[in-house]
């Protein structure tokens, strides 16, 4: 995990106006409250010489205070609470016992663990703008009606979450959400995190159950950042995420790996909008549709990768029933039970430059609505080497022939197989892409493919929200080096032909 760039404060000046008429004043400046913690504390906290209990310290901790954790395991025999009256307060791990500035912490060499022992949640937030860093949370454990998060459930606004590490930790509450319940926390930030072998089992509740084994989030202005999730799993749906408020959820820098449902969506369930940049989805499963993502609402992807993604049902990678925007984006070797071995829409679609190899039971299905009206867009993009099962095609597929399609445009595509004519045009059919290294899942065209320059820049700019000139390519380069976008998720500079 990288650690956060951090800058220094300056201390404020107090300028006092003067007056014809003599004012006595007092100024007070309040200095920042420190109180230091310890496994075995049983001081007042004013030192790291006698350091305070951390139950103690946080039902004591005025707003603003800033909590210092020296390093260990702290057993968690009840609940943290951060209530009413104490927003503000900061709690920072990672301390060997000397420091005298928060910079001198190393959070990932002085490991500090708040243990839940399989037995209770780990904390409550019920009070604004606290702060969560450095921390392990292990071996959370909630139950009940109602319930979720056993590591954190949060009830207010502006939590940050950052460099923590999320392990373990299990809801059988009919909320789910292994680690993180956000019931209404608005703004809420999760930076530089970890989240692994967090669970939701099934419990059946009478009124049902949600999912998320690592989040549940019902709030607005969610932001994940540079965090990854492995290896959580849930019952319900949403192997690591379950997100249903209608407020976008951004996600960037992040990596999603072998996390699971037995709902729909391996890695993440959404009735949010959701926009994903810079992110990897590796092997993620679900026995519904959506291997990785299960979406219902609009949904942005740009420069994301899909690889071994898989789905008892539709959509080996993702299942959509909103409007989705997908740009510099790579679907390789992913796997549906029923067609959309890549990706199952069932809303509208506009995708350009994306790279579609090894995809088994048809890379992108098309299912609109009866009289849905929706549009599909599909443009300077590559399928190579899908395949199906019995007469589908292998590369896109309609699946839905008697439902309403508004605009249906399939341009400048290489494809396997042809498509229906009036699908679209000026598409390659059955070319070879020269990929540079396709065994070991290099798919950057060779400077002498094909397929270089030959895509179309114009159609790219009507998709991305940023133009050729200006963007970037999956793996971070310029993605126009000639006069003309190249097709597929990656740009390559042309071989000049020689003299």
């Amino acid at each position: 995990m990288t650690d956060l760039l951090r800058k220094a404060k300056g201390t404020p000046r107090i300028v006092l106006p003067f007056i014809s008429v003599l004012l006595l004043s007092c100024t007070a400046v309040r200095a920042q409250t420190i109180i230091y913690v310890s496994t075995h504390g049983a001081g007042d906290g004013s030192s790291w010489t006698q350091p305070s209990g951390l139950i103690d310290a946080v039902t004591s901790a005025p707003p603003d205070a800033q909590i210092w954790l020296k390093q260990g395991i702290y057993e968690m025999t009840q609940t943290l609470e951060f209530q009413y009256g104490q927003s503000g307060i900061s709690l920072f791990g990672g301390f060997n016992g000397t420091e005298t500035n928060l910079n001198q912490r190393d959070y990932e060499s002085n490991e500090t663990i708040l243990d839940g022992l399989n037995e209770r949640r780990i904390v409550n937030i019920d009070e604004e703008r606290i702060v969560l860093d450095g921390l392990t949370l292990r071996h959370g454990f909630v139950t009940g009606e109602n319930e979720g998060g056993a590591a954190i459930y949060i009830r207010d606004s502006e939590t940050q979450l950052r460099n923590c590490v999320f392990f373990a930790n299990v809801s059988r509450g009919s909320r789910g959400a292994g680690a993180i319940y956000n019931r209404s926390g608005s703004g809420l930030l999760i930076e530089n995190c970890l989240f692994e072998n967090n669970e939701n089992p099934y419990v059946e509740y009478p009124n049902g159950s949600n999912g998320g084994g690592a989040i549940h989030n019902w709030a607005d202005e969610v932001t994940i950042i540079n965090t990854v999730f492995r290896n959580n799993s849930s019952d319900n749906p949403g192997g690591a995420i379950y997100t249903w408020y209608d407020d976008v959820t951004k996600m960037e820098n992040c990596r999603f790996v072998r996390n699971h449902s037995e709902g729909n969506g391996g890695a993440i369930f959404a009735r949010s909008q959701l926009a994903i940049n810079n992110t990897d989805f590796i092997d993620n499963t679900s026995i519904g549709g959506g291997g990785a993502i299960h979406n219902g609402r609009s949904l942005t992807l740009s420069h994301v990768a899909f690889r071994g993604n898989r789905a008892t049902d539709q959509g080996g990678s993702l299942y959509t029933e909103g409007a989705a925007t997908i740009t510099n984006a790579l679907f390789d070797e992913n796997q549906a039970g029923a067609p959309g071995g890549a990706i199952y829409n069932r809303g509208s679609v506009r995708l350009s430059n994306v790279t579609f190899v090894n995809n088994r039971n048809s890379a992108f299905v098309f299912a609109p609505r009866i009289s849905s009206g929706d549009s599909q867009y599909l443009y300077n993009s590559i399928f190579y080497n899908n395949s199906a099962t019995g007469s589908n095609a292998p590369d896109i597929m309609n699946a839905s022939p008697y439902a309403g399609v508004t605009d249906l445009v399939i341009r400048h595509n290489s494809l396997q197989e042809a498509i229906e004519p009036d699908w679209g045009s000026d598409n390659l059919v059955g070319v070879n892409p020269l990929f540079a290294d396709p065994a070991n899942g290099n798919y950057r065209p060779q400077s002498v493919s094909p397929l270089i320059d030959a895509g179309n820049t114009g159609l790219y700019n009507e998709v991305s929200d940023t133009d050729a000139g200006a963007s970037i390519d999956l793996a971070g380069n310029a993605r126009l080096l000639g006069g003309v976008i190249d097709m597929g998720a990656y740009e390559v500079e042309a071989t000049p032909p020689s003299l």
